[in-house]
């Protein structure tokens, strides 16, 4: 038994999956265990909260997302994603890092998709308007929620 993924490091390892977790935790975990950065490994990944915070890590950390799909279990939708380490880190966009690149590339009339979206223009929406209530603004969040309003356009 071992905490993480210590203790694997040249097992010949060439899937690791971790799922079930926060894209934090997630995170946490593969920062841990520098051998996640060979070549030949393949991650396998299924953030149930903080997406945004795991692919940005990934992104960061030179990992690339080769897919990433959304998917439903128990009335609840989830995103995972198959990544592999390239060393070319990257930054990626506010709704990127939300719902994923692959994800926007193939936008089409996926529901469980359609429904993060909503999610994200709602939460997106009460965050302007508590600004809006409190005499402010916030240009990225305006930006933010414009963007989605374009993915919804392009869905439907």
């Amino acid at each position: 038994m071992t905490d993480g993924l210590s203790g694997l490091d040249g097992c010949g390892i060439t899937d690791i999956a971790i799922c079930g977790m926060g894209g934090e935790l997630i995170a946490d975990i593969l920062s841990a265990a520098p051998f996640v950065k060979d070549k030949g490994i393949r991650l396998i990944l299924q953030p149930m909260t903080r997406a945004a915070h795991l692919r940005r890590f990934l992104a960061r950390e030179g990992f690339a997302v080769i897919d990433e799909c959304v998917t439903e279990a128990a009335g609840k939708c989830y995103f995972c994603l198959c990544a592999e380490y390239t060393g070319e880190s990257y930054t990626l966009s506010r709704p990127e890092a939300e719902l994923g690149q692959k994800n926007i590339q193939r936008i089409g009339s996926d529901a469980c998709f359609l429904a993060l979206l909503e999610d994200k223009l709602r939460a997106s929406k009460k965050r302007l308007l508590g600004y809006e209530r409190a005499g402010r603004s916030d240009a990225d969040e305006e930006a933010y929620f414009s963007a989605l309003m374009a993915l919804k356009e392009i869905s439907l």
